[in-house]
């Protein structure tokens, strides 16, 4: 998860259970390879859908 959006949220603090960076990507931290495009992140909603970030 980049830290532009970890601060975010810590801040913000919205209604909701937490974020996920979905199908661990190349280039995410963590993994191996290049960054191919931007990351699809989601919040996971109290209610239990999801939505983006």
């Amino acid at each position: 998860m980049p830290i532009g959006t970890v601060k975010k949220h810590l801040t913000e603090r919205p209604d909701i259970k937490g974020v996920t960076l979905p199908g661990m990507p190349m280039g995410s931290p963590g993994m191996s390879g290049t960054k191919e495009g931007p990351f699809e992140m989601l919040e996971i909603r109290e209610s239990g859908g999801v939505g983006s970030v």
